[in-house]
This record gives C-alpha cells, sequence and structure tokens, in this order.
C-alpha cells in the first residue's frame, strides 16, 4: 500500500518523479477538483531553521511571479513537518516532447499537446528567453536549466518550472554539506562547475546545452563521472552542429561561450538576437517543432527535413566570432612541457618580428584620410544597418523594438529619416497605449474604469465610443437602482429582536413550507435579490428582498459567543463600509440566507458570499445557556454552547 503525505485541502494521487532534492506528487485541489503537482522537499534540508525562514520568505517572492512563460505556484507551505509547494499541472515537457522526436524510450506526446503553427525552435527558445528576462529583473537566477524544466501548457505555451527550489536552497556549498547533487552535471555551466557565483549568463550557458540537444538529441558532454562532464564543460570548446544545422551554430557558440565575456550576458541580449534571426528566417527555411510529431519509422537524427534553412546569422563587422576560453592553468601546465614548449616559443618569436616589421608607425595609424574614410564608412554601414532593422520591427508592428534600433542607429547619426521614423514610432506607440486601456476598460465594463480612460487619454482614439458607453451604463445603473428600491419599498420584514427559541419552534419554523422552504414565504416563490457592492473598500451583500445588509465574508476564524460579539463592536468602531450599526442576526434573517439546493461549494448558500463560513452565530438564544447557528453544509439550525467556536457573518437593516 502506497503511503502518501498528507496535504491540507489537497487529495495525493500518485507519485509521478523524484529527485535529490524533493519528491513530486499529483494530485487534486479538492475545493475546485483541479489537478495539481505537489513538491515535497527533503526533511533534512529545514534541520537548518535559517533555511526553513528562507522558504517561507521566497515562497512569498516567487509566489508573486507574473509571466504567461514562469509556472504558477499555487501555494507553498508546511504541514506536520513537511515543506511543500502546490503549483499548476503541466503534464507534458521539453524531455518527452525530445525523446518522441528521436525516438528515445516508447514516449507518446498528448492528444492534447499543440504546436502553433510556423513555431520553430527559435520561438521556444525566446519563450525561455521571456521567462529568464523576467526573473533576473526580479533578482533570481535559476541554476537549473534542463529540459525537464521546461512544460508546455494545453495551448502549446512553454513554461519554465523550478524557480522556487533553486532559490530556496541558499547555496551549492549548503547542498555539497548535505550530500545533495542540485545541479545537473549535463547542463552546468563552466563557472558553476568551478564552483563560482551563477549570474544570469549562467543560465543562457544552460539554455545552450539544451538548445543542442533540442537540435541533435543528445548533449554536448558525456563521460561516466560527473566530475569528467564538469571538466568539458569547463575545457572543451563548443561542439560544432552537423552541417544541416550549421544555421545554428553562431547562436549556439554565443550561448555557449566559456569565457562569460563573449557569452551573451542576460535573457535581453539573447531576445534581441533570437528577435532579429527570427525576423530574418524565410518561409522554407523553418525547422519547425512540429518535427517533434513525425511518425517514428520516419525519424532519424538528422532528416533532410531539417536542413531547410539557407540563411545563416552574420554579425555585424567587429563583434567576431566566439572563442573559447581555455583554463589558464591548464595552458600553463601545457606550456611547461619541454616538447611542446620549445616549438611554441619559436613560432611566438617569429610572430612578433613579423608584427614589429609590418606594423605601421605610429603617424600612419588612424591619422591618414584612408583610415578616416574607412571610419566613416563603417559608421555609416552600421547606421544603415540599425536603421533598417528599426524600420523592419516598425512595419512588422513590433514599435518598442523598433524604438530601441532606432535609438541604436541614432548613435552613430540622426538625419531626418530618423526623426520622421521616430515620430512615427512614437504616434504607433501612444495609440497602441490608447487602445489597450481602452481595451481594458470595457473589459472591466465598469463606468469608473472607463471614466479613468478618459482621464488618461482625453483626446484619444475611442472618447466618443467610451462616453456614450458610461451614459448607457448610468442609465442602466438609474434602472436597476429604481428597480431595486422597489423591491426594497416591498421586502419582507423580518424579526430584528433577539429572543429564545425551543427546538420544536425551530424546527416547525424550518419545515413548514419544504425541507429548506424559507419559513416566512407561503406562496412558495419567494427568492432573494442579492446585490455585492464595495463601499468604502469594503465588500457587502444587499438583499433587497429582506431589506438586509449583510457583511460579504464574515469574520475570518471561529470564535466563541463572547469573541464574536466583540469582533462585531470593532466593525463598529471601525465604521465598515461606513456603519456602525452591525449586528448578529436573528434566527430568522439568517435562515434567509438557506437556498434549497446546495453550490458548487456544497453549502445552502448564495455564492455572492464567501464559503468559507459554513456555520454562522444567530443572536438568538436555547433555554437562556446555549446559541442558535445555521449550518449552511447541513441546510439546517443548530443550538451550540457559548464556549464552542462558530464564524460571525453580521448584518444590518436597510430601512
Amino acid at each position: 500500500m502506497n503511503i502518501f503525505p498528507v496535504i491540507p485541502g489537497y487529495r495525493v494521487e500518485k507519485k509521478i518523479g523524484e529527485s535529490q532534492v524533493a519528491d513530486v506528487y499529483l494530485g487534486v485541489q479538492e475545493h475546485l477538483e483541479q489537478r495539481v503537482v505537489i513538491k515535497v522537499l527533503e526533511p533534512d534540508l529545514f534541520q537548518d531553521k535559517a533555511l526553513a525562514e528562507r522558504f517561507f520568505k521566497e515562497a512569498k517572492k516567487t509566489g508573486q511571479f507574473s509571466h504567461p512563460n514562469i509556472a504558477t505556484i499555487l501555494e507553498a507551505g508546511e504541514a506536520n513537518g513537511t515543506h511543500y509547494i502546490v503549483m499548476e499541472y503541466l503534464p507534458e515537457s521539453l524531455r518527452d516532447r525530445i525523446n518522441h522526436k528521436f525516438g528515445i524510450g516508447e514516449y507518446k506526446l498528448l492528444e492534447s499537446a499543440k504546436i502553433p503553427e510556423g513555431y520553430t525552435f527559435l520561438h521556444l527558445l525566446k519563450e525561455v528567453a521571456q521567462a529568464l528576462e523576467y526573473a533576473h529583473r526580479q533578482g533570481f537566477i535559476h541554476q537549473d536549466i534542463t529540459p525537464g524544466n521546461i512544460r508546455f501548457r494545453e495551448d502549446g505555451t512553454a513554461v519554465v518550472t523550478g524557480f522556487f527550489i533553486s532559490n530556496v536552497i541558499d547555496s551549492p556549498e549548503t547542498l555539497k554539506r548535505k550530500g545533495i547533487v542540485f545541479n545537473s552535471p549535463y547542463y552546468i555551466s563552466p563557472e558553476q562547475a568551478l564552483k563560482k557565483h551563477p549570474d544570469s549568463s549562467s543560465d543562457i550557458y544552460s539554455l545552450g546545452v539544451v538548445f543542442y540537444e533540442m537540435l541533435t538529441g543528445r548533449v554536448p558532454y558525456d563521460a561516466e563521472e560527473p566530475i569528467a562532464i564538469e571538466n568539458q564543460h569547463i575545457m572543451k570548446p563548443v561542439p560544432q552542429l552537423p552541417e544541416s544545422l550549421s544555421s545554428y551554430q553562431e547562436l549556439l557558440e554565443r550561448m555557449m561561450a566559456k569565457n562569460k565575456e563573449e557569452r551573451l550576458a542576460s535573457a535581453s541580449q539573447l531576445l534581441q538576437t533570437l528577435d532579429e534571426l527570427i525576423y530574418n528566417l524565410p518561409e522554407n527555411g523553418r525547422e519547425a517543432i512540429s518535427e517533434l510529431e513525425i511518425p517514428r519509422e520516419q525519424r532519424s537524427p538528422y532528416r533532410e527535413e531539417q536542413n531547410q534553412i539557407k540563411r545563416k546569422y552574420k554579425p555585424i563587422k567587429g563583434e567576431g566570432k566566439m572563442r573559447m576560453n581555455i583554463d589558464k592553468e591548464e595552458l600553463l601546465r601545457t606550456l611547461l612541457n619541454p616538447r611542446i614548449a620549445l616549438p611554441v616559443i619559436a613560432v611566438v618569436v617569429i610572430i612578433v618580428v613579423l608584427l614589429v616589421i609590418l606594423s605601421p608607425s605610429p603617424d600612419s595609424a588612424g591619422g591618414t584620410p584612408v583610415a578616416k574614410q574607412q571610419a566613416l564608412e563603417e559608421k555609416d554601414r552600421q547606421y544603415q544597418y540599425k536603421f533598417q532593422l528599426a524600420q523592419r520591427f516598425f512595419d512588422s508592428g513590433n514599435f518598442q523594438k523598433a524604438r530601441e534600433k532606432l535609438k541604436e542607429a541614432e548613435q552613430f547619426k540622426k538625419t531626418p529619416e530618423t526623426k520622421e521614423l521616430a515620430d512615427k514610432i512614437a504616434l504607433k506607440i501612444s495609440q497602441k497605449k490608447d487602445h489597450n486601456a481602452f481595451k481594458k476598460a470595457l473589459a472591466d465594463g465598469a463606468a469608473a474604469a472607463l471614466e479613468d480612460y478618459l482621464k488618461q487619454f482625453p483626446s484619444g482614439l475611442h472618447v466618443k465610443e467610451v462616453e456614450e458607453k458610461i451614459a448607457a451604463l448610468k442609465e442602466e445603473e438609474k434602472k436597476r437602482e429604481a428597480e431595486m428600491q422597489r423591491l426594497l419599498a416591498s421586502s419582507i420584514k423580518l424579526r430584528s429582536q433577539y429572543k429564545d427559541l425551543a427546538v420544536a419552534e425551530v424546527r416547525a419554523m424550518l419545515k413548514k413550507y419544504g425541507f429548506y422552504e424559507k419559513y416566512y414565504h407561503e406562496s412558495g416563490d419567494f427568492k432573494n435579490h442579492y446585490q455585492l457592492k464595495t463601499i468604502k473598500n469594503d465588500p457587502v451583500v444587499y438583499d433587497y428582498a429582506t431589506g438586509l445588509m449583510w457583511h460579504q465574508s464574515g469574520s475570518p476564524s471561529y470564535m466563541g459567543i463572547i469573541k464574536a460579539k466583540l469582533w462585531v463592536a470593532d466593525l463598529n468602531k471601525d465604521q465598515y463600509a461606513g456603519y456602525s450599526d452591525w449586528r448578529l442576526p436573528t434566527l430568522d434573517e439568517a435562515v434567509s440566507l438557506l437556498e434549497n439546493t446546495v453550490n458548487r461549494s456544497g453549502l445552502y448558500i448564495d455564492a455572492v458570499f464567501s464559503q468559507e463560513q459554513r456555520f454562522i452565530w444567530t443572536g438568538d438564544t436555547f433555554e437562556k445557556n446555549k446559541g442558535w447557528a445555521i449550518d449552511f453544509f447541513g441546510g439546517d439550525a443548530n443550538k451550540v454552547n457559548f464556549s464552542d467556536v462558530v464564524y460571525v457573518r453580521p448584518v444590518r437593516s436597510l430601512k
């Protein structure tokens, strides 16, 4: 029999994975019946009190992440000594798709897997880079980018997971002391292999390794021992792709450069490079991710269909090729070998002599008309290149990127055409902001949101439409308010004075017109008329059928009758929603909230109210020494001791 961890609010179904840091389970969020992934972290990690505190600190930070390409953390907590993370369920990973493409194992893609038309390896890299760029701006370095940590939603969106764990663990040294290897040696950066502090470029290197595996189906470096793999990351050059994939070699070298100074330093730089590559990609030259769906019998590591990219990324003159930075100690050991050192020294001497002989004099270097002309031509070429990029991005509708490229062009020179394009870009960006603000206000649907649009864009593109919409909303509000006032005028008057009630009296009240019928309604067609409102930032629920205003959320916790009355007194002291006449409801008033059928939460109360308060106090008593409470879970009334703990939902009269 499997023994699964007990996580409050979740039903653990099965174990789906494990690592040295956490066990991974498939679970169900009981309240919403929604599938989730639950990661239970190793207990040994939290023997250190500081690490336990860091767990909750990082949980709060990463829980606030809001990015379409970063997995959503639903909850992180601790129960009975078990530290856990709950996140959205993402059943398929890049590892699964790579295995499927290259015929590794028997994995079959999910039927729900969606791959957008024209979606290339570069588009996938861009989605991951967008996630990294967002996280890096928040101060988070992932440190463990692998195909397993890149997953997919049902709509095909690539999502990065694992930020939380990598930042909960305070340092690699902590893991080493506990005998845990956090990073996979296959995807580790040279600086991580050298036990140096990782930064944003370390994530770029690891993503470069993943990119190589996406293209070839294998990792660039392999060995029997992790230390041997780490040494290859430090010493071995960036592997050459097959000729059929050579279009990607330049990008791969920029991502996997051994020397951090020669590597793409940030996700922002990677995104800029990818945008330029994707823009220049010919329509018939797309290495599509949809290749991951080819029939197995047709698969081979380098299919001819993968060899279609004709255009190779060509960097601006002066950027140069990426060079391998060989470890200095290794180079020194090599040069100290007599069999190697003498020939090398001889060659170096010859080169130095030739450089001295052939080098121009100081007077002739850089100051000649020819050199100046070359510098001007180079400056003009750089300007033309950047300006054309800006124009292309503008034509494609990417106005922010067009502005960036135009600023780069203006570093070389400013011309009437740069000013003209700058004005066009500014206008388009303004119009886009205008349109986005309009769509947001329209989606909100409230008059206040539309009025905010008018304040922000008094001469905007949609002013007339917004003014007409506001007028229509206000007219609707007038009609609705008139109807509510009509209902309020004819509302049922319920007992508001507390009294001592016998059991038989309460039972007769509840069952007079049917098991869940409202006792005060004889015709059988009574219906509440609820309206949720926010007054002074406090949510309340109007019921125009009974003439009552209810506290929408109720008390945050259970409490005895004395504490309940004190809590209501504090509401009045603070003037919740602007009123100071809140009170406990009578049983008559509380029964009016009971519905004939249960809602999705399994309660006999309308979903307009908070669903946490399953039992609420009334002000009525039983034999003077007990109280009456309404049970929304059972749809009934119960007598309770004054010392029992029950929720509170205060009420006040509207008339």
